[in-house]
C-alpha cells in the first residue's frame, strides 16, 4: 500500500511538472498579408546560438544526390531527403546515430505555403540495434514577422510533429534557412530555442 501511495504521488508530481513546462516565447507577429511561396533552399551555412546556454554550433547544408547532407560543429552529420523531413542517417549526434527509411509520403511541403502539409512515414534502427517504425507531419502554420538581434524578418512558420518531438522551424524566404528554431523533446518534457546569427567564415 505504501508503495502504492507513493506511485500515486510521484505521478501526479510528474504531471504538474509537465504542466509547468512551457515554450520559451519567440518575438513574432502573425501576418495577415499574403506571402509568396518559398522555394527548397540550396547550400547553406549559418549558426544557431542556443537561447539558454549561449552556445553557438555552426552547420553546413549542401546538396548532395539523396536530397541534403548538414554537418554541425559539435560533429553531427546527417542526411534528409528533403529540409524539415526526417533524417535519413545520422552520427555523432549526442553520441548516437542510426538510419531511416521514408515508406510512404503523402502531400507536399515545397515550395513553402501558409496550409501546405506533408506527412512521412519511416521505419528506423539505431546503431545500437533498437528499431522502430513512425511518422513526421509538417505544416506550414503561418506567416510571421519575427524580432532578430539585428532587426526585423519575415519568415514562415513550419512546425513538424512525430511522435519524440515537435520541431518549429521560422523558415526565412529570404535566405532559405531559419532564423529561428525551436526543439520540444517530449521524452524528457525538454525545450530547446535557438536563434540563427551570421557564421564565421
Amino acid at each position: 500500500m505504501i508503495g502504492a501511495i507513493r506511485l500515486t504521488v510521484s505521478a501526479a508530481m510528474a504531471a504538474a511538472l509537465a504542466a509547468c513546462v512551457s515554450a520559451p516565447e519567440v518575438p513574432s507577429t502573425v501576418l495577415s498579408e499574403t506571402v509568396d511561396p518559398a522555394p527548397a533552399p540550396g547550400a547553406l551555412l549559418y549558426a544557431a546560438r542556443d537561447l539558454a546556454s549561449g552556445e553557438i554550433e555552426e552547420v553546413s547544408l549542401e546538396i548532395d544526390a539523396g536530397g541534403y547532407r548538414g554537418v554541425s560543429s559539435s560533429g553531427c552529420v546527417w542526411t534528409e531527403g528533403e529540409r524539415y523531413g526526417p533524417s535519413l542517417s545520422w552520427s555523432g549526434c549526442g553520441g548516437a546515430g542510426g538510419t531511416q527509411t521514408v515508406t510512404a509520403e503523402e502531400g507536399a511541403l515545397w515550395p513553402l505555403a501558409v496550409g501546405n502539409t506533408k506527412t512521412w512515414s519511416f521505419t528506423g534502427r539505431s546503431e545500437r540495434g533498437d528499431a522502430w517504425n513512425a511518422s513526421r507531419t509538417c505544416t506550414v502554420e503561418a506567416a510571421e514577422r519575427v524580432t532578430l538581434p539585428e532587426g526585423e524578418s519575415l519568415a514562415l512558420k513550419v512546425v513538424c510533429e512525430d511522435p519524440y518531438s515537435r520541431r518549429t522551424y521560422w523558415h526565412s524566404p529570404q535566405t532559405g534557412a531559419p532564423v529561428y528554431f525551436q526543439r520540444f523533446d517530449k521524452r524528457r518534457n525538454e525545450y530547446v530555442t535557438q536563434v540563427i546569427v551570421p557564421a564565421e567564415g
